[in-house]
């Protein structure tokens, strides 16, 4: 059995020169790797059930929605953000094809720009369910910038994702609306000429009868004014029903709530040259060991 005493007496020369000899080298890589300022984003979610429409006109049940959501609510943010399009949009707003030293002239050059922003980007939930939103730099204001781009731009897809369905009803809605709105016009036009007609003929229904059959005529006058009176109420209905729809869809509230913005760092958090060097030392040190072992024991074979 190898003795350790008995293999650093002999190799100690080997050891002390191989771990000396890493540390520094470790120690000049560190030194001469640029400084990076890292700027942190922290948000919390909200509840995505503040989205129904129902909130803004029953008190019992706006009560029932606290507004801030749970830590699985930061699920599909963080699934958003593994997405190149989030990094690519803020690379193409704030033109860092420049600053990546990036060709600007070539087509895929906000892709390219958009691709380094996400390598020097970290977005993770803490275990306080919030949101951190973490960039480096080797500017301090610029690292604080991008955080604070990333965040809204999370944000705000996050936003028109929750609004899209309210919103395509609404479209939809309003659409109804306008078909219903001609078919009422042509009602009242129709009702206007029978109106005028009936003066002269003497009866409204008399009236009604005589006309074309530009709507069903079939119907009798009471049929034909009930229907008239039915539309109108409908029209009523849809208004109301568009009015709840887009007060719902530009009262949206933000998916996520900024705890605290990014700010510029006042000292460098990459490179860790005292982290890098004790490293560097611990596993010289112990892979020095290590071959002083294996040299010693080919030997006494």
């Amino acid at each position: 059995m190898l003795n350790i005493f008995e293999i650093l007496s002999k190799w100690w020369k080997l050891i002390l020169s191989l771990t000396l000899t890493a540390t520094l080298l470790a120690l000049i890589i560190s030194l001469l790797r640029p400084k990076e300022y890292a700027a942190t984003v922290t948000a919390l979610p909200t509840n995505s059930a503040v989205a129904d429409k129902a909130r803004l006109y029953n008190n019992n049940i706006e009560g029932l929605y606290p507004e801030l959501g749970n830590p699985d609510e930061l699920d599909r943010v963080e699934g958003t953000a593994k997405l190149d399009t989030v990094y690519t949009s803020v690379a193409k707003d704030l033109n860092l094809a420049s600053h990546y030293k990036v060709e600007e002239a070539a087509p895929d050059a906000g892709y390219k720009a958009g691709l380094s922003l996400k390598k020097k980007t970290d977005i993770r939930r803490s275990a306080y369910g919030e949101l951190k939103i973490k960039v480096w730099d080797e500017n301090a204001e610029i690292a604080a910038k991008l955080a604070n781009a990333i965040f809204k731009k999370l944000n705000d897809i996050q936003q028109h994702i929750r609004n899209a369905n309210n919103a395509q009803v609404l479209q939809k809605l309003q659409h109804s609306l306008e078909e219903k709105l001609a078919q009422l016009n042509t009602y009242e036009q129709l009702l206007s000429s029978y109106q005028r007609s009936s003066s002269s003929v003497g009866k409204e229904s008399e009236a009604f009868n005589s006309m074309p059959d530009s709507v069903d005529t079939k119907l009798s006058f009471n049929q034909f004014s009930s229907r008239m009176t039915m539309l109108q109420n409908q029209v009523k209905d849809y208004e109301e029903i568009i009015g709840k729809y887009e007060l719902a869809v530009n009262t949206t509230q933000d998916v996520l709530i900024p705890v605290e913005q990014a700010r510029p760092s006042l000292s460098a958090d990459k490179p860790k040259i005292l982290q890098t060097v004790l490293f560097a030392f611990a596993a010289s040190l112990l892979f020095s060991v290590l071959l002083a072992a294996l040299a010693e024991s080919r030997k006494t074979r």
